[in-house]
């Protein structure tokens, strides 16, 4: 198992891509944290996993992201990889919405994949 003793982080994993990924890490033997704006879903994808997790977490708030990064370092320490698929499922809506209210288009605040150096 290439993922066993990992962490792994899905942003945006509470379902369909996000979800898929989860559910590959975890089988590839990851503790895997579900993390997306929708706890509920997040909450009930973890179930169902070995050793999932879940947390709210909407990548467009620098506060949520610090929680998040605080939640994984205290109860499990460096995370092996991180997934950000905030963009593929809600991110059309949100640029947009953005855009209306700024004269620039969002940059990211989080790497799509940053692996880890082990």
């Amino acid at each position: 198992m290439e993922l066993e003793n990992k962490i792994v982080i899905v942003a945006g994993g509470a379902s369909g891509i996000g979800a898929a990924i989860a559910q590959l890490a975890a089988a590839e033997g990851a503790s895997v944290v579900v993390a997306d704006r929708n706890l509920v879903e997040a909450r009930r994808l973890a179930s169902t996993l070995p050793n999932g997790d879940a947390f709210a977490l909407d990548v467009v708030e620098q506060s949520s992201i610090d929680a998040l990064v605080s939640f994984i370092e205290t109860r499990y320490g460096a995370p092996g990889g991180f997934v950000d698929l905030g963009d593929v499922n809600n991110g059309a809506k949100r640029v947009s919405n953005l855009h209306s209210q700024r004269t620039e288009t969002p940059k990211p605040m989080m790497p799509t994949l940053v692996p880890s150096a082990t």
